[in-house]
């Protein structure tokens, strides 16, 4: 039997067969595979997520599907894979000027928190085998948690980071996150437990970015797959990110517009809600008020008109009467 990339002779111990499935035609060998997978990471730069294909089928690959194939040509890939997606999750903490802090949580195999909840437990199976996307499971969260009635902080320190816990593939970990805080962008951060913005990575306790008062309506979007910030400098609107996902400039920009315009009318209405259903609470008491006083007044009225004016009410009885 063949390499189907080099055509070199195979033996049994280094050939790579079921790749990506059970069904996967794949029949290469060990050096080839592992050329492969630094090939497809050197092509990511600093900060885009790797997400590396099965060379034969094209389709998406988790490490655990990879790193026991290999060998001894695995040559610290499983290190560097990760360590691209942490970078992904990183930046230079504001509270303690850490260079090297990243957000993501590490892997632990010993926790599941989906019992008694099989429909959420299927969609991040699904999730992880690249059948569903981030943001879905990201509504999913959401949904969950406006139905037991928990903030979105509380889903973020909690809920959601016990899920990523338990994804193995760092990959699919980081996708989740970046999901996530794509949306909601105020965190806590892991090494000093300071309020930081993952947006503008400045240290706040503010729920919208600042850098949203930027006019970037017209020449800068964010790809909705790595969420990695793409500038348009000429040529046609059908445009491609690194990442392989496909998108239109102009409903992208549309898009991207009434994104930020619902995630800033959803935070002012956290920020003065309380408030505002006090001050409601006040105005209707006062119109209550207001209109009790005037229907007493109306009442009182004709009640002294009639004891003061009872010789015209007489004459006016009179005619009725006639």
């Amino acid at each position: 039997m063949q390499c189907q990339i080099c055509f070199e002779e195979l033996t049994d111990a280094e050939a790579v067969t079921r790749l990506c499935s059970a069904q996967c035609p794949a029949l290469i060998c060990q050096p080839c595979l592992a050329k492969h997978l630094h090939l497809s990471l050197d092509r990511y730069c600093t900060g885009l997520l790797p997400k590396l294909r099965c060379p034969i089928c094209l389709t998406f690959i988790l490490r655990e599907q990879w790193e026991h194939q290999l060998g001894l040509f695995v040559q610290g890939l499983p290190y560097r894979y990760e360590q691209m997606c942490e970078r992904a999750c990183g930046f230079r903490s504001p509270c303690c000027d850490n260079v090297k802090y990243t957000h993501l949580p590490v892997f632990r195999a010993a926790y599941s928190p989906f019992e008694g909840d099989p429909d959420f437990a299927e969609l991040l199976r699904e999730f992880c085998a690249f059948r569903k996307d981030a943001a879905t499971v990201v509504k999913t969260l959401v949904d969950r948690a406006a139905a037991q009635k928990l903030k979105s902080h509380n889903l973020a320190d909690e809920e959601l980071y016990r899920i990523l816990r338990s994804i193995r593939d760092p990959e699919r970990r980081a996708a989740l996150l970046l999901a996530y805080l794509y949306k909601y962008p105020s965190i806590r951060t892991n090494c000093c437990g300071r309020n930081v913005c993952f947006n503008c990575k400045r240290q706040t306790d503010h729920m919208v970015c600042e850098s949203d008062s930027f006019d970037e309506s017209a020449c800068m979007i964010q790809c909705r797959h790595c969420h990695v910030t793409i500038v348009k400098v000429e040529g046609c609107d059908a445009i491609q990110c690194l990442c392989g996902f496909g998108m239109n400039w102009q409903q992208e920009l549309s898009r991207t517009a009434e994104h930020r315009r619902s995630r800033m009318m959803r935070e002012l209405v956290q920020k003065i809600g309380p408030q505002l259903r006090v001050a409601m609470k006040g105005y209707v008491y006062w119109v209550r008020d207001r209109l009790f006083h005037a229907k007493l007044e109306r009442e009182l009225f004709w009640e002294l008109y009639r004891w003061t004016h009872a010789w015209e009410m007489e004459d006016v009885t009179q005619w009725e009467a006639d």
